[in-house]
């Protein structure tokens, strides 16, 4: 057995998973021992959507490392536009992306009718717009694709799937999935009027709805629910959860679940009585989404402890990916460090039961934070920031150094935590990396500052934006890159199991919550304003010089290739966080001691228990030399 055709079936599809879209293509197309084994992984998990997903771009040596690949792209196959070209100074706009979009649904439903044995290869779809309303709107609006969307739909009729999910709302009601006589295992329904449908063997509920409801789903089936999710806000899951508790359900099978804890509210008692009605020990994924609301005092923060202590972490036995979400924002150091450690608190408690039951391990993680709008903590001094930099370099991954297995670790918007203190982020800006790539493009986003504004909603008008609010927004942009789905089911337990999306931002559309605009006119010349003028071999001073507004608008030169830039700087700039949590933060200096054997990793005597990272977007896979070192490597942002 020397060959790779001659391997089991079965081990052959274990192989094919790690392969990429289009190696799968090329490899069935080499011999017909490949050819249904290829189609089989090739059509079981299909992504619309009309970003490009993010590729490795650099053309140097250092893109072919063989500690790059993260095998995102061999979990879906992703029909999209095309592929930006930035090396030729090329980003296309969404509406030629959808016409490739378009043209390929076409070529996929054409495939599905020649060979229908095709369809019963499809496990999942997954339809995702675009990142704001405008997007989505473009992409509803589109004749062509909405027509092949139908038409796939219809060629699906009598089928059965595990999910059909469409990120927009507005789609779906154009859609009507459940209507399309599809037997799916998961159901996504926006309003109660729905729950009627609901029968075996449906294992998945999103539900979206909003309004009151009078609960017609049987019994049966909601005991027999794999996963259940709910929205975020309060009332409209009590307006679900309310009536399914007097129903007198028990959720005996459920193994994914959405838990919403809100302390200084009513429902606390509810949540008791939710609690008691899941059997915690057939838990393997968890979204909690906690935090104290607005208006209450710092004490009251305590109270997310008593939160997390209401859930039996003793049985989370078979927990195998928990996601945390920070309800509330919290605009303090204070404030937020207060939840980290309590957060810290419970995730150890977990991972103690689990060595103590000795069960399978913890392999997921996602923290997610709520952050100021405007990107800036009250008592954001720098002090607090290498606190709050010391709390996820050491004490987390200390934390998740006790676990049997690796942990797959997620921060979707820690960077984004950290440019809330603005001293840090000046010193980023006008002190940081000083390799040719950032000191070059930090010196262009100084000049961004200059001619730019933000609208203050507090004031009602336009001010001056500052490095932690422009620093903040880069994040946000970033952080799109791994929405595995828009819309309000999205929970944060999916990364790592799509690619991600190469999401551009142009600095000026307000896609977030924040908009920007260019001066209308060049309000300064900023030159060199030196003091000290040196004038016929003697130094004289000088004023500085100042000009008024100018006539002409100045073109505004930011746009999404400059942005692709800036990522390549905040990926430098998070490097050295990462070289703190792998414990070589030392200069890239070895420790050399005469007599005394090297430890693990570099100072600390930690063993590594994180393989990959995923920061804003910002991927690294971490792991060992083989001599011991810890080392670590940039997937997407080291090179452009």
């Amino acid at each position: 057995m020397n060959l790779l055709a001659d391997l089991p079936d079965g081990v052959l599809q274990r192989i094919l998973q790690f392969l990429p879209q289009q190696a799968l293509l090329n490899l069935a197309l080499t011999n017909y021992r490949f050819y249904t084994p290829c189609l089989q992984q090739l059509y079981a998990h299909i992504t619309i959507q009309c970003t490009p997903i993010l590729r490795i771009s650099c053309s140097k040596e250092a893109a072919k490392s063989p500690r790059k690949p993260d095998f995102l792209d061999s979990t879906q196959t992703t029909i999209y536009g095309l592929n930006h070209s930035y090396d030729q100074g090329k980003v296309y706009p969404i509406s030629t992306q959808l016409k490739l979009v378009g043209a390929r649904l076409t070529i996929l439903n054409a495939s599905l009718e020649v060979n229908p044995t095709l369809l019963t290869y499809i496990q999942s779809i997954r339809v995702v717009n675009g990142s704001s309303e405008r997007d989505n709107y473009e992409f509803r609006s589109d004749t062509v694709v909405v027509q092949n969307l139908h038409k796939l739909l219809d060629l699906l009729k009598g089928t059965s799937m595990d999910r059909i999910y469409i990120g927009d709302e507005k789609l779906r009601n154009m859609l009507q999935v459940n209507t399309r006589g599809i037997r799916l295992k998961s159901m996504v329904i926006d309003n109660s009027s729905e729950l009627k449908r609901i029968s075996l063997p449906v294992e998945e509920i999103l539900y979206n709805g909003t309004d009151e409801i009078s609960f017609h789903a049987s019994v049966s089936v909601l005991e027999n629910l794999k996963s259940l999710i709910l929205p975020v806000d309060n009332e409209a899951y009590w307006r679900f959860m309310g009536p399914v508790l007097q129903k007198g359900v028990v959720f005996r099978k459920l193994e994914k679940f959405r838990l919403v804890l809100n302390s200084n509210e009513p429902e606390n008692a509810s949540n008791l009585l939710l609690l008691e009605r899941i059997k915690w020990t057939g838990i393997k994924e968890l979204e909690i989404v906690v935090g104290s609301p607005p208006g209450y005092n710092d004490a009251s923060d305590l109270l997310v402890i008593d939160c997390l202590n209401t859930i039996p972490s003793e049985l989370l036995i078979n927990l195998k990916r928990l996601s945390i979400v920070q309800k509330f924002e919290y605009d303090t150091h204070k404030k937020n460090e207060l939840y980290d450690i309590n957060i810290f608190t419970f995730i150890g408690q977990v991972i103690q039961s689990q060595l103590d039951q000795e069960k399978p391990a913890l392999l997921y993680l996602s923290i997610i934070h709520n952050l100021p709008e405007l990107g800036n903590f009250i008592d954001g001094f720098e002090g607090n920031y290498l606190r709050r930099k010391k709390l996820y370099s050491a004490v987390l991954p200390k934390i998740l150094s006790k676990s049997k297995s690796a942990i797959e670790l997620a921060l979707p918007n820690f960077f984004q935590s950290l440019a809330c203190y603005e001293q840090p982020m000046n010193t980023m800006l006008w002190n940081g990396c000083k390799c040719s790539h950032c000191k070059k493009h930090l010196e262009l986003l100084d000049q961004y500052l200059l001619y730019h504004k933000y609208y203050n909603k507090k004031y009602g008008a336009w001010k001056d934006i500052n490095s932690s609010l422009i620093m903040f927004t880069i994040g946000q942009a970033l952080l799109e890159r791994m929405k595995p789905s828009p819309g309000l089911l999205a929970t944060h337990l999916e990364y790592g199991q799509a690619p991600l999306s190469d999401f551009l931002w142009n600095y000026h559309d307000s896609t977030f919550n924040v908009p920007f605009r260019c001066y209308d006119t060049q309000v300064v010349d900023q030159g060199e304003f030196d003091e000290i003028d040196k004038l016929d071999g003697e130094n004289q001073e000088v004023e500085d010089v100042f000009f008024d507004s100018t006539e002409k608008i100045k073109p505004c030169s930011f746009n999404q290739l400059y942005y692709k830039n800036l990522t390549v700087c905040i990926a430098h700039y998070i490097n050295d966080f990462i070289l703190q949590i792998i414990n070589l933060n030392r200069g890239n200096a070895e420790e050399l001691v005469i007599g005394e054997e090297l430890k693990d990793g570099g100072d600390d005597d930690i063993k590594l228990k994180i393989p990959r990272l995923i920061i804003n977007g910002i991927c690294y896979n971490l792991d060992k030399e083989l001599n011991g070192t810890n080392f670590f490597e940039n997937v997407f942002d080291d090179c452009i």
